[in-house]
């Protein structure tokens, strides 16, 4: 009983506690946040989505991550409010605002998204 406490008081600054079952097992069941890592940077992609939703033409965004031969890409996909603006126009607001590693590579625009 001593043993299995001092376990539990030792693993719990380091994992969240669903992770850990009664039993003394731990099951890892993943990130609690959409935070991704690509090239080295950790990004939370709800930062992206959030200053992408300020462009004064954008209703709204989700920023996704695709892999393609071991290269990871961030894909903002959004819908506007009129004529979607150009790829161009989003990475020029978003240079702004986000530094250059936070950039999607790809701007696709939507009818609606669900």
């Amino acid at each position: 009983m001593i043993i299995r406490g001092c376990i539990k008081r030792a693993i719990a600054p380091f994992y969240h506690v669903d992770d850990y079952h009664i039993d003394g097992n731990l099951e890892f069941l993943g990130r609690t946040d959409a935070q991704v890592k690509i090239r080295g940077f950790r990004i939370e992609l709800g930062e992206i989505e959030a200053v992408l939703a300020q462009h004064p033409q954008i209703q709204t965004a989700i920023v996704t991550v695709r892999e393609i031969e071991s290269d990871r890409q961030l894909i903002a996909y959004f819908v506007s409010n009129a004529a979607p603006p150009s790829d161009r126009e989003l990475r020029d607001f978003l240079k702004v605002k986000l530094p250059v590693y936070m950039l999607p590579a790809v701007f696709i625009a939507l009818d609606t998204l669900r």
